[in-house]
């Protein structure tokens, strides 16, 4: 399983990328804490979070600032959009309502079996991460590598 870039556009003048790509499995491991409703369901907890999407197709729109280091120009990632579709996604929340093993066995399942709904509460959430990941990512090889050597005039 590979991921996919389908399509990549740079505008050095507008210091601006386009890109468009597709991972067959992507995994989101972290903590959370929730109170509130999901969809007509109260839900409450707090504890680890594990996310697992099938096909995720990924349109990521990135922004940059030039900046000078040691010398040498390098480029900085100041903004991000991202938009995606998804061919499933699978939930699971570690320790929900206290730790109540019934009722969160019975959440979890009742995420998985309505996640497109679902999806629809989650999807600000994780394209913040892609995006941040992906800002993450580039910014360390800028940081390390010079604009000029990345982008050669000839």
């Amino acid at each position: 399983m590979f991921t996919h870039i389908f399509y990549f556009r740079i505008d050095l003048k507008k210091q601006h990328l386009d890109l468009d790509i597709s991972i067959p499995k992507l995994n989101i491991q972290g903590k959370y804490e929730v109170s509130g409703n999901v969809l007509v369901l109260a839900i409450n907890g707090k504890g680890d979070a594990n996310l697992t999407i099938d096909s995720i197709n990924l349109k990521i729109g990135l922004d940059w600032e030039d900046k000078q280091k040691k010398g040498n120009l390098h480029s900085h990632i100041t903004g991000y959009k991202v938009d995606f579709t998804v061919a499933r996604l699978y939930i699971y929340f570690d320790n929900l309502f206290n730790g109540d093993k019934l009722l969160g066995e019975n959440m979890n399942t009742f995420l998985n079996e309505n996640w497109e709904a679902v999806l629809t509460d989650f999807r600000p959430a994780i394209g913040q991460t892609v995006g941040e990941t992906v800002k993450l990512i580039l910014n360390n090889i800028f940081e390390i590598i010079p604009f000029d050597m990345l982008f050669p005039e000839k």
